[in-house]
């Protein structure tokens, strides 16, 4: 067995996908992944290591060789070649770390709480102007939410403290508090006001104002969890912004709150 490090450019990583004699089944959005992380300089030489074995058959490692060539990026890594073919079920047996792990690593309090309110308004941010559901846009990194929460911290602990109270103060549990969280943000960014915690004190049915719009949203949330019918979480994104733009003009009453998720989330008044 030998190690060493290596530039893994373009050219490299061909090289050694070149004498790879036994393919494993690639995952697209893996290699898309990185190569976006590359692109967008978030890529980091964590010391995670190539290893290829006596054959030639890369054991660890292939993904990050086929961004490399996606993204046309070249960074300093570990060469591990020479290992015994049967090496597979002893490498990356561990658990992955999460985005909740790496907050708590970096000091941040309420870190899974954080975390799980961070990755929802990332993917909102990323999907408020994508027609239809959300399944095509890119998952949050680890990197990605990191950079994000230090940032933003001491906003994101604000808006969790609040989420977290509202949370507790519903008598039937319809929303967690990460997507109360989600939806405070989404109304008003960071600018937390009174008129946005009323509203959403309505909508989480703490302040149940029968027959207007919040009420609505309430009573469609909880029986779907009632029926075990599950709602699209980007027509529930579409119909509180409506219910928030009654809320602001008047708050009339109203039967039902229509939103067709093939267009783009409503504009927030």
């Amino acid at each position: 067995m030998k190690a060493e490090i290596i530039n893994l450019t373009p050219q490299k990583a061909k090289e050694l996908l070149g004498r790879n004699i036994q393919n494993r089944p690639l995952r697209d959005v893996n290699i898309s992944e990185y190569a976006h992380s590359m692109r967008s300089g978030e890529w980091k030489e964590n010391g995670q290591g190539i290893i290829i074995d006596v054959k030639g058959v890369i054991k660890n490692g292939q993904h990050r060789m086929y961004a490399v060539i996606e993204a046309d990026y070249s960074y300093e890594t570990p060469l591990i070649t020479g290992v015994e073919e049967d090496v597979m079920a002893t490498i990356d047996i561990g658990k992955i770390r999460t985005l909740g792990d790496v907050l708590h690593l970096n000091g941040i309090k309420n870190a899974t709480q954080i975390a799980a309110l961070t990755a929802k308004i990332l993917t909102y941010k990323r999907g408020a102007l994508k027609k239809g559901n959300l399944s095509g846009v890119r998952r949050i990194t680890n990197t990605q939410g990191i950079v994000y929460v230090k940032k933003h911290e001491r906003e994101l602990q604000e808006i969790n403290r609040l989420a977290v109270e509202i949370y507790l103060k519903q008598p039937t549990k319809a929303f967690y508090a990460s997507q109360i969280g989600k939806y405070l943000y989404m109304l008003k960014g960071f600018g937390i006001s009174e008129s946005v915690t009323e509203f959403m004190e309505q909508l989480c049915g703490v302040n149940s104002k029968h027959g207007n719009s919040a009420n609505y949203v309430y009573k469609q949330v909880l029986t779907s969890k009632r029926t075990k019918s599950k709602l699209s979480p980007r027509w529930v994104d579409g119909v509180i912004i409506k219910a928030w733009n009654n809320f602001v003009s008047g708050d009339p009453q109203v039967v039902s709150l229509r939103y067709d998720i093939t267009n783009p989330l409503p504009k927030i008044r």
